[in-house]
């Protein structure tokens, strides 16, 4: 388990896997999306779409997320706390230069899919599959919009 999300699910889960992975989700997912909407604030007029966007599809991900645990009959986890928005997205939203932010969003998008990619490796339920893809697809998406404002080529050179 990465230690994104392992710290993710130590601090939201309050049940057993599959459902407990899915809450330690919904919880960095909201971290995710406090910290973008932070980062807004603080940005330059010309990055304050892009950080606004990501908030916007973070809590889109974890709506879905909640409506995956309302599959399970799990409860969503409590809210996340701003100790929890520093754990799992650090570097984002706390005013440092615009680049170092950047590079912040860069590595939870990669945090977030390695996570993201973890859980859907262990769920055998068709459609919570379909929805896990369908994010981890959005977050590549992410990465590649933070690469390329970071001026890096969209795609990391493993792939090309």
């Amino acid at each position: 388990m990465s230690d994104l999300l392992h710290e993710a699910v130590r601090r939201f889960a309050r049940v057993p896997p599959p459902a407990g992975w899915l809450q330690g989700l919904h919880g960095l997912k909201l971290c995710a999306a406090e910290a973008y909407a932070a980062a807004a604030g603080e940005a330059p007029e010309s990055r304050r779409a892009l950080y606004e966007r990501l908030a916007e599809h973070e809590r889109t991900h974890a709506k879905a997320v909640a409506t995956m645990l309302g599959a399970l009959a799990a409860k969503q986890p409590r809210r996340p706390r701003p100790e929890d928005v520093a754990a799992l997205a650090p570097g984002i939203g706390d005013g440092r230069t615009p680049r170092a932010t950047l590079a912040a969003a860069e590595r939870l998008e990669v945090g977030e899919i390695d996570a993201f990619q973890q859980v859907q490796a262990g769920m055998t339920e068709s459609k919570l599959l379909q929805t896990l893809l369908t994010i981890i697809a959005a977050d590549a998406q992410h990465r590649v919009a933070v690469r390329l404002d970071l001026g890096k080529e969209p795609v990391p050179s493993a792939f090309s």
